[in-house]
């Protein structure tokens, strides 16, 4: 059993003891304000995606692999050979198969999924199945499709080519990548592997400042379309991709060798929806394989590596902290609470409805002092919150302005400087923000506010430099300045590709093509520096981190704010309950509190039950 169908089975099984919980709920008056709390558990914890996008330039099989990966033996996505994805598109479950479109226009347009390529396949290729209007107006498209990996929590992000000249259709494409839980770059070992647009894209729209992976996983597809001479050599090639991305980027990745087309055709072939064309492919790559002296399942168990990788990956970055955050905030500020309250009911026995009543009035008056307190707490910190914005907006512009500068000695590490600063930063706001909101929890339970600490992620993204240099062909006179001349543009185009180390480089190859320029007249590309563009651009970053950093402290201050809130009403709703059960109890003549008590200790005891199996549970899922 794969890691996916481990954690699945969990999930449905936190669903199950949740479920069982509800209809307990439903047979004591005593334990209906758990009602709502379980509900709201088994929401999120359904609701729950994996994200996964995939990502690469036209033409690099990005649907043909999502097909794969759906094992769809019809086509879900369009696979023509040319560039047929031109919007962004969300694949989601549904027993019904249906589309959501989002326009420019911000309208929701429901239509048949057999409608979709109207509104997200290319319009301007030789058989366009687009139609230009709407496809112009369309942001992204969300596609539900009854698929036994979707129904396992996967949200599958379909994009188009990386570089989309719709700015606006382009920052949604790159947000829900930055979203992404995992993101799978497609690369074509037929072609050599990583273009520069290639790194240059992984570098400046996916990775973090901090160097993190942020779960990319390499994959080349269509190996099986390399020559037979090609084979042998892919390996090799591969292995100087990742030592590429280790130089450039400082981290280490696999390279996952597939070919996603074979994988449609396999599953084609066992649907018996097998075309001529799938056919003849099994049998050019089954030749191939012989002659290779590779074994049959070779391209099969390639894909099931890498499929088997992004599922481990997924759980166990992903799966394990959200179920196991479902279960323990459940626990912590939900069922815990609860049974202590119970304890508490048992604990007093009314002798009548006057004394009743006393007894709720001054539980509805304590509950009140509470509410009083809470709000001059959540007050106070509001306060402190709105220091640590200023706090916040005033260390970010005192450490661009004390460590960015542009000027000709400082641009060829002006890159590696922002990045330094941002991440710094990041940490440091990081941990102030981190403080900030555990005080504020630990005020709060010293008043008996249970509320589960949540986990800090503060994310952001390094700026883009190079488009701030431009190459302009010129012919210069000719001279003995060839070495300089070539170092210069070699500096300046290394630096466009690879940062530093590629102005190094580049300044270094310059200098050995630029001795051609010490004799007759020569055509150059002259670069220009967009310098007030980049201060303009530097300046927006600072604006977007301080953005970032408040944004994270508020929604944090918001999520404890709420829980507060959800918690005094949970409170409120139990008093209420009690009462209505007690009045019920002194009304009835047979009544006996000893039997009350016996039975509030045997849901005490019920609960308490829940309680272990949930524990039980985290364990389990401790060990995927």
């Amino acid at each position: 059993m794969g890691k996916l169908e481990q954690f699945d089975l969990l999930r449905s099984k936190a669903v199950a003891l949740l479920n069982e919980l509800a209809d307990q709920c439903l047979e004591n008056d005593n334990i209906t304000s758990l009602k709502e709390g379980v509900n709201d558990a088994v929401t999120k914890i359904k609701s729950d995606k994996f994200l996964v996008a995939v990502v690469g330039v036209i033409k690099r099989g990005k649907s043909t692999l999502l097909n794969a990966l759906l094992k769809a033996d019809v086509e879900i996505l369009s696979t023509q050979v040319t560039p047929e994805t031109a919007r962004l598109a969300f694949l989601y479950y549904d027993d019904k198969p249906h589309a959501i479109i989002y326009t420019k226009d911000s309208k929701q347009i429901n239509i048949d999924i057999g409608e979709l390529s109207e509104y997200t396949s290319a319009y301007n290729t030789v058989s366009p199945k687009g139609k230009k209007a709407k496809v112009e107006n369309t942001l992204y498209a969300e596609i539900f499709y009854p698929n036994g990996i979707l129904q396992k929590g996967f949200c599958i992000i379909d994009t188009p080519g990386v570089e989309d000249p719709d700015q606006e259709r382009s920052d949604v494409t790159l947000n829900f990548i930055d979203q992404a839980d995992a993101v799978i770059f497609l690369i074509d070992p037929t072609e050599g592997g990583l273009k520069e647009s290639e790194l240059k894209f992984i570098k400046n729209k996916i990775l973090t400042n901090n160097g993190t992976e942020k779960g990319i996983i390499f994959v080349a597809n269509k190996v099986g379309a390399l020559r037979i001479h090609q084979f042998p050599e892919l390996p090799k090639l591969l292995a100087n991709k990742k030592e590429d991305i280790k130089k450039i980027f400082n981290i280490d990745v696999k390279f996952y060798p597939i070919d996603s087309y074979y994988e449609v055709c396999r599953i084609r072939e066992g649907h018996n929806s097998s075309q001529e064309n799938d056919r003849t492919y099994i049998q050019n790559i089954n030749q191939k394989l012989v002659k290779l002296n590779l074994p049959p399942d070779y391209f099969k168990d390639l894909f099931e590596e890498f499929k088997n990788d992004l599922e481990l990956y997924l759980v166990k970055e992903k799966g394990k902290l959200f179920l196991k955050r479902r279960i323990s905030t459940f626990l912590t500020e939900q069922l815990n609470p609860l049974i202590d309250e119970l304890k508490e009911k048992s604990s007093y026995e009314p002798k009548s409805i006057v004394d009743l009543e006393i007894k709720i009035k001054d539980a509805e008056k304590q509950l009140e002092i509470l509410k009083r307190k809470s709000e001059q707490i959540l007050d106070k910190f509001n306060n402190n919150k709105n220091s640590l914005h200023t706090y916040i907006q005033q260390k970010t512009t005192t450490e661009f302005n004390n460590n960015i500068t542009i000027n000709p000695g400082t641009i060829d590490h002006l890159s590696a400087d922002t990045v330094e600063i941002t991440k710094n930063l990041s940490k440091q706001i990081s941990k102030k923000t981190q403080n900030f909101i555990n005080e504020l929890i630990d005020v709060l339970e010293e008043e008996n506010i249970k509320i589960e600490r949540p986990n800090f992620d503060i994310r952001v993204k390094s700026i883009d430099t190079a488009k701030y240099f431009t190459k302009k062909q010129e012919v210069v006179q000719g001279n003995n300045d060839g070495d300089f001349i070539g170092a210069a543009i070699g500096g300046f185009l290394g630096f466009i590709v690879g940062g530093p180390l590629g102005a190094a480089s580049g300044a270094a190859a310059g200098r050995r093509v630029g001795k051609g320029f010490n004799s007759d007249n020569k055509m150059i590309e002259n670069v220009t520096f967009d310098e007030i563009g980049l201060r303009k651009e530097i300046d927006n970053t600072r604006q977007m981190l301080i953005h970032n950093y408040q944004a994270s402290l508020d929604y944090y201050y918001n999520s404890v704010e709420e829980t507060v809130d959800k918690i005094l009403n949970t409170k409120k709703k139990s008093i209420t309950d009690y009462y209505s059960a007690q009045k019920k109890n002194l009304k009835n003549e047979k009544f006996s509190f000893s039997q009350y008590r016996d039975e509030i200790n045997s849901i005490v005891d019920k609960l308490n039950k829940n309680n272990n199996l949930f524990t039980q549970l985290l364990n389990e899922v401790e060990t995927l």
